[in-house]
């Protein structure tokens, strides 16, 4: 006789507690129910990450001296730094590398410990004074986060000049910034201004003034002071002192004095607004059409580059890459519309979609 044949059915079974459930259908349907639910909301909010998460924290620390070589960089620095940050707690492994004028070194936590305060104790030893050579720079440490990736990278080209594409460009990054879900947009090749002072050297000499009064001038207008603190019902209130510059106008009516006498800024040295020296800019390179250009190269049309503006648009750390990057796209395409086609987006490269279709593709399988 087979096993299954001599099983019997023990009529007791169904006085137990547990039995009373499993025999009850509206039960079992309404737990297949909850299953269901939960599943699918797991589902639609599982986290979706450009890369899994690192729960170790890594701390890199650099610092340059100008001019000096490898070995010079390892004496004069390295070691140094090696032996301050010898005191670090948590720290699991240290490794440095010394090459021209740049010296790097990796702190490596425990997994126990926090990055935050990793980062913390490491600039806390930084901060309390070193034996570098004066020309060295003061050496900078960041926390290393391997999800910090921007999801959407994209360029921005446009039909006028160039002024109009910085000014849509300032206008797009502020926008994107105020989503709930974009943590920060960074831009390349955008034009960045300064306000530059060109003083007359016969003008000032003839005020009695110095270019390092100009400066001095300069730099007390355009800052700001704490003036102490007011208190009011036990509350205390900070106070300070506010910049007397806003623009550029207000450095040309800037008042100077000399021997009694007051004139303005603007008379003796001229105040214009700039693009900064030497910026970096960026190009997006398209196919021109056969009456464009006349050159040929292998059949094809000649490429032409458009002065472009790169932005990097970056999740908020909880936020899911997909609904991050659609609500930035959906900015960005209200944006363009708006100006009938004046401007025109370039997708370079788009980790959310990578990563919808990688996970859609674990779920299929």
């Amino acid at each position: 006789m087979s096993y299954l044949s001599q099983l019997k059915f023990d009529p007791k079974l169904r006085e137990t507690w547990w039995a009373k459930y499993l025999i009850n259908f509206r039960l079992v349907i309404i737990l297949i129910i909850g299953i269901i639910i939960a599943g699918s909301f797991s589902y639609f909010n599982v986290p979706r990450r450009v890369n899994p998460e690192v729960a170790i924290p890594i701390v890199i620390v650099s610092a340059s001296l100008p001019g000096a070589n490898p070995t010079d960089i390892e004496s004069l620095l390295t070691i140094p730094l090696e032996d301050k940050l010898d005191g670090v707690k948590g720290v699991d492994t240290m490794t440095s590398v010394s090459q021209d004028n740049v010296s790097v070194i990796t702190l490596q936590f425990l997994s126990s410990v926090d990055g935050d305060k990793a980062l913390q104790d490491v600039q806390r030893e930084l901060s309390g004074g070193n034996s570098l050579p004066e020309d060295a720079k003061e050496p900078a440490a960041r926390l290393l986060d391997f999800d910090d990736q921007p999801i959407w990278t994209f360029a921005v080209t446009g039909k006028g000049d160039s002024a109009s594409l910085m000014r849509f460009s300032k206008d797009l990054k502020d926008e994107l910034e105020h989503q709930a879900q974009v943590d920060r947009v960074e831009m390349s090749g955008y034009d960045r201004q300064e306000v530059q002072v060109i003083v007359d050297p016969k003008e000032i000499a003839e005020y009695g003034i110095s270019p390092n009064q100009l400066s001095e001038i300069v730099r007390r207008a355009t800052s700001s002071y704490p003036a102490g603190t007011v208190e009011n019902d036990g509350l205390l209130f900070s106070l300070s002192i506010e910049r007397d510059v806003v623009g550029v106008d207000d450095v040309r009516k800037l008042l100077l004095t000399d021997n009694g006498r007051q004139f303005r800024l603007g008379d003796v040295a001229s105040v214009i607004e700039r693009s900064k020296i030497s910026q970096p800019k960026t190009y997006l390179a398209g196919e021109t059409s056969p009456q464009s250009s006349p050159k040929r190269r292998g059949g094809n049309d000649v490429e032409q580059a458009k002065q472009a503006v790169q932005f990097f648009v970056f999740k908020t750390k909880d936020a899911n890459i997909d609904a991050a990057e659609m609500d930035a796209r959906n900015v960005v395409d209200a944006r363009v519309k708006q100006y009938g086609g004046g401007f025109t987006v370039t997708t370079v490269m788009n980790s959310a979609d990578e990563t919808v279709k990688q996970f859609n593709n674990l779920f299929s399988e």
